[in-house]
């Protein structure tokens, strides 16, 4: 499955940090400086587990579902090769 993850940590943490702890997915991809798409086996609940403190009590986060079967946008070529690489896995 692939999800997006959008977090907003709080200041003492550091995006490396993050990105660690994003180690466990099978595969995951920087599509902004707060915003990740991962690729895993896992739920959005377990990832939610993972990553919340780094955002509480003030920062925020949200995990969902990427669709890629109805997709536009502009980013770098690199994402849509990574996309198309992993968007079969885990389903």
């Amino acid at each position: 499955m692939l999800y997006v993850v959008v977090l907003s940590a709080i200041p003492a943490v550091d995006v490396n940090r993050v990105q660690n702890v994003l180690g466990p997915a099978h595969s995951w991809y920087r599509i902004a400086p707060n915003s990740w798409v991962i690729c895993t086996g896992e739920p959005a609940a377990a990832w939610n587990a993972r990553l919340s403190p780094f955002v509480k009590p003030n920062g925020s986060i949200v995990i969902f579902r990427l669709d890629t079967t109805d997709r536009q946008g502009w980013i770098q070529q690199k994402f849509w090769e990574w996309v198309r690489e992993h968007e079969g896995d885990f389903y």
